[in-house]
């Protein structure tokens, strides 16, 4: 019976038996992105249609989507650290039975003859060699002109890094880091994994790099579902607003009730989150 929501069955089918605090820390993000994730996917979801989720991480959303009897994919390349990569391998025993898991990237994938109603991804574009070609590639998965792609990422336009909670310059995001971050961050994560984290961001994943690709694309602006899962989610308040800066900010747009104006067409471009949809 299905009658689970989507935090009850993580937890349920894969509880957290580790604990190192990154393990900790990882599992409760990817459980609170699952959560939220499947909030704003779910008016796309068909059980009739094919779906297809890009950098599936742990799988948590799309065993979830199998449980409910979706037919879904997830494709993950792998090679993370290896914290993640030993809890990853235990949670794939544990897998849906109906779920597919294709362990490769979406440029391999594309040459597939698959084809899907539905794709989507959260915070995979940023890590990408190439957006363009990736962008290009999902779009040859989608089954015809009424299908889509829906893409959650960071917006590099404005000058603060999500993964590692901290502000940059813009365009000069890896200098940034290396020039006033590096060593504290080296403290915390050690050489080998500041290095591994800051190099596999591109950087490039901006609102105005992406409108320029000429791609069928169709920005939604993000602030309030931000705004509303700063409210409800602890985990992701907690994370979030850890960063002084960013606690200020989000006190005074709250203090003056500037949501409605954050929510504009006008501030698309420089929120921190990007949310697009790319149609074939």
């Amino acid at each position: 019976m299905l009658n689970l929501d989507i935090e009850k069955y993580i937890k349920d089918k894969f509880p957290l038996k580790y604990k190192d605090k990154f393990s900790i820390y990882h599992y409760k993000s990817q459980v609170a992105d699952a959560v939220n994730t499947y909030k704003n996917i779910s008016k796309y979801l068909n059980k009739n249609s094919k779906i297809l989720e890009v950098g599936g991480g742990l799988h948590f959303l799309s065993n979830y989507l199998a449980y409910l009897k979706y037919n879904i994919t997830s494709i993950e390349p792998g090679g993370f650290r290896r914290e993640i990569d030993v809890m990853r391998k235990k949670f794939l025993e544990l897998k849906e039975k109906k779920l597919v898991i294709r362990n490769l990237n979406l440029e391999k994938f594309s040459k597939t003859d698959e084809k899907f109603d539905f794709i989507f991804s959260v915070n995979v574009l940023e890590h990408t060699k190439n957006i363009k070609k990736h962008l290009s590639a999902q779009s040859k998965l989608l089954r015809n002109s009424n299908s889509l792609c829906l893409i959650r990422c960071p917006n590099y336009s404005f000058p603060y890094e999500s993964h590692f909670n901290l502000f940059h310059i813009p365009f000069l995001e890896k200098l940034t880091f290396n020039f006033f971050y590096k060593k504290k961050l080296i403290n915390i994560y050690g050489k080998r994994i500041y290095l591994e984290m800051i190099n596999s961001l591109n950087f490039n994943c901006s609102y105005f790099k992406i409108k320029k690709l000429g791609l069928k694309v169709k920005f939604i602006n993000p602030a309030n579902e931000v705004f509303l899962r700063l409210k409800n989610d602890p985990q992701f308040r907690n994370r979030i607003l850890s960063n002084k800066l960013i606690y200020f900010l989000y006190k005074i747009i709250k203090l003056l009730h500037l949501n409605k104006i954050i929510n504009s067409k006008v501030f698309l471009c420089f929120f921190p989150y990007l949310v697009f949809i790319q149609k074939k």
